[in-house]
């Protein structure tokens, strides 16, 4: 987990967990959240203070600093608990919304702080930001108030901030958190990514302004991603769950397994008895490479999706369905022709031969 103090973490079942007494409101987890659904306390209104220095036109200046560090913002015009609670997303928004504001970012305090440590992922969120932004035209004004250059743009997966953090645990925490969200339709998350909303309406109206085509995101650095499915995917007919990870809270146990680990219900398997789809919407998916990790097919391939995002869902690839013979629900055809819940409540194993009665 990229908690510095370790008070947000996982418990054995894979559930999140927070040690208040040890939160010191950075908001590093808010920043990393593969599903934007934890908030950062305290943290300012960043619109009206982007606003307030776009009235000033090409000489609109925004200070951005903390609380946590040594000189307690007092040289900022506006302060978050720590910057990296700076979501890159949120940012990314803002620059394309105020392409003339000159962002100062003070990290200066960071040398002396006891979460001083995450400053290379500070670096990393305005670096995928500035990178965004850029791709629509915009060269954002951006500079370190210690003295440092502004970082060079690197190719940044959200892999790789992630990265930053303890990988494993970050996993189950990206699964814990689409427990929560899943309701409804197998791969229907509950109302998230609300930097997404933002992030896309700001880009949408920008790459209006442009002339020629919407440009793609490269998959390194990218927010979202599209996905290209190969023909040997089967939907995971006949494949047993894996517990907590494959079989999330309302869904099935016979759920592909790239739509149980999407943390942002970007994948869905709509089943039929003419056919299963399985469908993909780039504005929901978080870049994570969960589904790709997941997948035992070795099936899926990333690609670079356009930063509108406004494609909506699309079909990936549509398989042959049968009648489970215990439930008689459509199945994906294949396997023992049972659906995960009647594989487990007759106690059948993949190639077995139980039958129901």
């Amino acid at each position: 987990m990229v908690c510095p103090t370790d008070a947000l973490w996982t418990d054995a079942h894979g559930r999140l967990r927070l040690t208040e007494v040890d939160c010191v409101g950075c908001g590093a987890c808010a920043s990393v959240c593969p599903t934007q659904a934890i908030d950062a306390a305290g943290a300012p209104d960043l619109t009206a203070a982007w606003r307030r220095a776009a009235a000033d036109g090409a000489a609109g200046r925004l200070a951005l600093g903390c609380r946590l560090g040594s000189d307690r913002g007092r040289q900022a015009d506006a302060t978050l608990p720590c910057l990296v609670a700076l979501h890159p997303e949120r940012l990314a928004g803002l620059l394309l919304a105020y392409p003339d504001v000159a962002l100062r970012v003070h990290v200066g305090p960071c040398a002396a702080c006891p979460i001083g440590h995450l400053r290379p992922l500070i670096e990393a969120q305005v670096a995928q930001a500035t990178a965004f932004a850029a791709l629509l035209g915009v060269t954002p004004r951006v500079a370190w108030a210690d003295g440092t250059s502004a970082p060079a743009t690197p190719a940044l997966s959200r892999r790789a901030v992630l990265g930053l953090a303890r990988e494993q645990a970050t996993r189950l925490a990206a699964q814990a958190l689409a427990e929560a969200a899943l309701v409804g339709d197998v791969g229907a998350a509950g109302e998230a990514l609300p930097h997404r909303e933002r992030l896309l309406a700001a880009a949408r109206h920008r790459a209006r302004e442009l002339a020629g085509p919407v440009p793609t995101q490269p998959v390194p650095g990218a927010f979202f991603v599209d996905w290209d499915v190969a023909d040997r995917c089967d939907g995971c007919a006949g494949i047993p769950t894996e517990g907590r990870s494959n079989t999330l809270a309302g869904a099935p146990g016979d759920t592909p397994r790239c739509v149980a680990a999407c943390p942002g219900g970007a994948w869905r398997m709509a089943r039929r008895p003419d056919g299963a789809t399985l469908s993909h919407d780039a504005a929901r998916c978080t870049a994570c490479g969960l589904c790709a990790e997941r997948c035992p097919r070795d099936a899926l391939r990333p690609l670079p999706a356009r930063v509108t995002a406004d494609a909506g869902r699309s079909p990936k690839r549509t398989l042959p369905t049968r009648r489970c013979r215990g439930c008689h629900r459509p199945i994906v055809a294949g396997g023992d022709g049972l659906c995960g819940n009647c594989r487990k409540r007759l106690g059948a194993i993949p190639g077995g031969g139980t039958t129901p009665g």
